[in-house]
């Protein structure tokens, strides 16, 4: 059960990771995004996952395991993409390096990058301090079905608190206004964090006697009288500052809806099809996925800007300035479903580099040692 349980999670995460890359391009692949937009469900699903997969324990043995599965990496990441975007700067003429200092160093580790090319990646220490947070909180709180009961409702709570100084506070660059949003963004994703837990101890077991088709057809439904009320309006696009929120209820129900849907979904297929060697490598490589593919995302980008910058008049509606600041350039249809592809490829080529060097690392160490 725990075996097919997981690789029902396992293409859980690999849809997701598409996803991200998808989104990242405009769209371009649209995996039933005309009934569930990826910004009305894809970012909490990542983090019910985790929480899916928390497990209580020791505060201390929690934090450290947190640290080298997420903050450690993220920092060596983040240096890697600033020096790579210098080179590229120094190459292309192009400012999507930052200079480095101690603010811009705080601001990293809060999950602010410090480079564009590594932007996406401000979700993982989103989830870093998340799941620390939630430790922390559970080492108060001790387990008992009470006790969970009660943090699920303070915990939905919070996030609709969060979500409503969101709304009210003015989009403004001064840093105590960041810092608060900071906060509201670990308050609005604890709860899916917590969810996830829930429904692992709980609601699983529960939502396996329904039939599939009924809970899907039930959340097809939901979501599509959600889209003719409000239209675009379910999406939350820019979690990163918490800047695009239009309701404080509506991001909890896309959310579950989304995440049931494709849960029944996945638990189907994974029934299906069972395990396979590509779904597990993705799975398990999505933190390296999210890492770098905005560097591969831009290769389309890169042969038009080339393409311009030596005379060609093919692009004239090109963005040239846009892209000379940053990676998050969206052009035709034609690069952005390019962009997918070498997103994607190009991702999962470093994630098997990795995965080699770290098999080559391991064979090299003496015996009875491992990484």
């Amino acid at each position: 059960m725990n075996k097919k349980r997981n690789q029902t999670f396992v293409y859980l995460y690999v849809l997701a990771i598409l996803m991200v890359i998808d989104d990242h391009c405009g769209t371009r692949i649209g995996f039933l995004s005309g009934i569930f937009p990826y910004n009305s469900f894809y970012m909490p699903l990542f983090v019910f996952a985790s929480g899916y997969f928390y497990r209580p324990g020791r505060l201390w043995d929690a934090i450290e395991h947190k640290a080298k599965k997420f903050a450690i990496p993220f920092i060596i990441y983040d240096a890697v993409m600033i020096l790579l975007a210098m080179i590229i700067d120094s190459i292309f003429n192009t400012r999507w390096s930052r200079s480095v200092s101690l603010k811009t160093i705080l601001r990293m580790l809060a999950g602010h990058p410090t480079t564009t090319l590594n932007g996406a990646a401000w979700f993982v220490m989103m989830l870093f301090w998340v799941s620390i947070g939630y430790c922390i909180i559970r080492a108060v709180f001790f387990e008992s079905r009470l006790n969970d009961y009660l943090l699920t409702a303070i915990f939905i709570l919070c996030g609709f608190v969060s979500l409503y100084i969101c709304i009210l506070m003015p989009v403004d660059e001064r840093e105590v206004l960041k810092v608060i949003r900071g906060l509201c963004k670990i308050a609005f994703y604890i709860q899916f964090y917590h969810l996830g837990y829930m429904f692992n101890r709980y609601g699983e077991s529960l939502l396996n006697r329904l039939k599939k088709r009924d809970v899907c057809l039930f959340c097809v439904a939901v979501s599509v009288f959600l889209i003719m009320i409000y239209g675009d309006q379910i999406n939350f696009y820019e979690t990163e500052g918490m800047e695009s929120f239009h309701s404080v209820v509506l991001p909890l129900i896309t959310s579950v809806t989304g995440i049931l849907f494709y849960y029944e979904v996945m638990s189907f297929l994974s029934g299906k099809i069972g395990e396979r060697k590509e779904l597990s490598f993705i799975g398990r490589n999505t933190f390296v996925i999210m890492e770098v593919h905005l560097l591969f995302v831009n290769i389309p980008n890169f042969y038009v800007y080339h393409a311009i910058v030596h005379g060609s008049s093919r692009y004239n509606d090109f963005p040239i300035d846009q892209f000379v600041n940053n990676t998050w350039v969206r052009y035709s249809p034609n690069t952005r479903l390019a962009g997918f592809f070498c997103g994607v490829i190009g991702s999962l080529m470093i994630a098997y580099l990795l995965e080699r060097a770290k098999r080559l690392y391991q064979k090299s160490l003496p015996s009875g040692h491992s990484m």
